[in-house]
């Protein structure tokens, strides 16, 4: 097994400041975070534990078409269980294309009883809540998934939003349990892009028919969220909440400083270290491959040998250069021929900030009231916090992102959706879909690859040599 998926596999919660001191001690003049450097330190340090990016049961249990997908309405509840014809799944998805009054009388025809016979489809998927909370005995040893926030998460007392509470959800989690049921949560907020990929229009209805159809063409690509055996939040997810809230804080200062024109400690410290990220770094993974380019170029880290090869190769085939270079090219004003321009893409973008926000900075008042930032190393219980750690709990890179802070939004939003973008339109020449439901096959694999590279591996390098580098100026902080 390689370093690297070992790496994904430990749960490196923190880096202690004697493993980040052997760090910078094994590092050469360009940073390496190679094979050699990790193997040997980090080893040390660290202890295996179980993979969790597979779930090997659910998977057997999906594709025996053992699924149970249920939806929770207004005042009642609906489930699917896989058994009706193609014809009517065909039949059903035609509502996408009416609207108003005709789409109205479809709806009645399709989805409630006729006036004699048997029930049709939606009454024989109703159910009511207490219904749905015995679901496990009429279907033992089956995969049951509802969406995360009704079976996930406890009625609380200022909000009644969630239909059941703490012990009736436990209730039927051990009632899963007693009849060998599988139960799985789906984040929410998927299902609105759900329906849309799979040709379905919104309806208490449609929902678990559409999730049922989608988690059984994708079930080797899910790793859906399981019960917890308690709803108290953790020592490590208190912290999280804590260190999250003073990032939004911190991140906040950075937007109003630019404003008034004022420093910040965040962009001061990325005006003094990005000449060294282009011309001193180098980005080696733990596979042992170097991502300089990649990183660089996704972070719009151009510099002025890279500018003038891409102008000469423009010129040479008649394309309009669109790389911004991040240093004057000339002397203007004040700023000579080779100093980083302030106002270049890779200062400009709040997504370098937001990573580094995650080990700089801290907020204060100063005397007229403004919340400001000051240098101050980042740590929770003493450690700075690990990729591992960050992504998970900082970050919240996850499906189930609620309330996920300032930070997650910027490397989301400006972050991999435009590079992903961009990186298309380089490739393709066109432009992707601006809804995911409408990316063909081959678009969806680019996008899905596209993103892993972004998130897996670039993020997570230039994390690293951020974390290093703030301790490497601010050791005496420590």
């Amino acid at each position: 097994m390689s370093l690297y998926k070992k790496m994904d596999q430990l749960d490196l919660f923190l880096t202690t400041p004697e493993v980040s001191v052997k760090l910078d001690a094994a590092k050469e003049a360009k940073v390496d975070y190679g094979r050699s450097v990790a193997d040997k330190i980090l080893s040390q340090y660290t202890a295996e534990k179980p993979s969790t990016h597979c779930d090997p049961a659910f998977e057997r249990c999906v594709k025996n078409r053992l699924l149970i997908v249920l939806d929770m309405g207004a005042n009642s509840a609906t489930f699917f269980d896989g058994k009706i014809s193609d014809s009517e799944i065909i039949e059903l998805r035609t509502l996408t294309d009416l609207k108003g009054k005709e789409l109205k009388d479809r709806k009645k025809g399709l989805l409630t009883p006729p006036k004699k016979g048997e029930p049709y489809l939606l009454e024989k998927y109703k159910l009511t809540h207490s219904e749905l909370l015995r679901i496990p005995e009429r279907f033992p040893n089956h995969c049951i998934v509802i969406e995360n926030a009704h079976g996930a998460v406890p009625q609380g007392s200022l909000s009644l939003a969630q239909p059941f509470l703490e012990k009736e959800l436990f209730a039927f989690y051990s009632l899963c349990k007693k009849k060998g049921c599988l139960l799985r949560f789906w984040p929410e907020k998927l299902t609105p892009k759900t329906l849309r990929k799979m040709g379905f229009i919104k309806d208490d209805f449609l929902d678990p028919i559409a999730l049922w159809i989608f988690i059984h063409e994708n079930v080797d690509r899910l790793n859906l969220k399981k019960p917890r055996s308690s709803f108290r939040l953790g020592k490590k997810r208190e912290e999280a909440h804590a260190f999250v809230k003073e990032s939004n804080g911190i991140l906040n200062t950075l937007r109003t400083s630019k404003m008034r024109g004022e420093e910040n400690v965040l962009s001061s410290f990325l005006i003094e270290i990005i000449p060294k990220i282009i011309h001193d770094t180098k980005f080696i993974d733990y596979d042992g491959k170097d991502y300089t380019e990649e990183v660089l170029d996704a972070f719009n880290l151009v510099s002025l040998e890279k500018f003038k090869e891409d102008q000469a190769h423009c010129k040479a085939t008649g394309k309009t250069q669109h790389l911004t270079c991040s240093f004057y090219l000339k002397n203007t004003g004040d700023n000579k021929a080779g100093d980083l321009k302030l106002n270049s893409p890779c200062l400009s973008s709040a997504v370098l900030p937001s990573l580094l926000s995650c080990f700089l900075g801290k907020t204060e008042q100063d005397q007229d009231k403004r919340t400001t930032a000051k240098a101050h190393i980042r740590t929770i219980d003493g450690r700075q916090p690990s990729w591992a750690h960050a992504k998970e709990f900082i970050l919240r890179l996850t499906p189930h992102h609620h309330k996920g802070g300032i930070a997650r939004s910027n490397l989301t939003h400006w972050g991999s959706r435009i590079y992903v973008k961009r990186k298309y339109k380089e490739i393709y020449g066109g432009s992707l879909p601006k809804d995911i439901a409408d990316f063909s096959k081959e678009q969806e694999r680019f996008f899905i690859d596209y993103r892993k590279l972004y998130f897996h591996k670039i993020m997570k390098l230039m994390f690293n040599f951020l974390k290093t580098a703030v301790l490497e100026k601010y050791s005496y902080l420590k």
